[in-house]
């Protein structure tokens, strides 16, 4: 019986140290690190706000007709991206939704909390359309944000 679960453990063990590294720091500049610092930040500052069922829907955040109740962070820019956004479920919803706004457009990404798209749309502030995007290709935009969230806290801590 001892052998029997000695063999077991090392087994686990052997599994466990074989599993591949998360994909977590490899692929996303959405690190480990960075989310904790944005959740603590929208904990601590975020103002709730519901994100619109047209919006909210066509990613899967919300059903039919529903908004989404989030907490969120919300920054301005001065570059083609006028404003930045990241939005946390107030229920058990683990996924996260960022936002970027240019003059004329919305560009919301839903997003598993290791980086990956899950899903995106571009919403057309002129015409009110909106386009769903195939989340691979919407990845790099979408890695783009997190890298603008993550000098937005590099610059936040940065010695003055």
């Amino acid at each position: 019986m001892s052998n029997r679960l000695a063999s077991l453990a090392f087994l686990a063990i052997l599994i466990f140290v074989s599993l591949p590294a998360p994909l977590f720091a490899q692929s996303s500049p959405l690190t480990p690190d960075l989310l904790s610092k944005i959740l603590s930040t929208i904990a601590t500052f975020g103002v709730n706000r519901d994100i619109p069922a047209p919006l909210a829907n066509p990613l899967g955040l919300s059903a039919s007709g529903q908004n989404w109740p989030t907490r969120q962070i919300v920054t301005k820019d001065s570059g083609p991206v006028l404003l930045h956004s990241f939005a946390v479920d107030l229920g058990n919803q683990q996924d996260v939704a960022i936002t970027a706004r240019t003059s004329d457009s919305i560009h919301v990404f839903r997003a598993r909390r290791d980086g990956k798209a899950v899903a995106a749309i571009i919403f057309d502030l002129t015409t009110h359309k909106i386009t769903v995007r195939n989340p691979v290709e919407a990845q790099k935009e979408l890695d783009a944000e997190f890298a603008y969230w993550a000098d937005e806290f590099a610059r936040a801590n940065a010695p003055k």
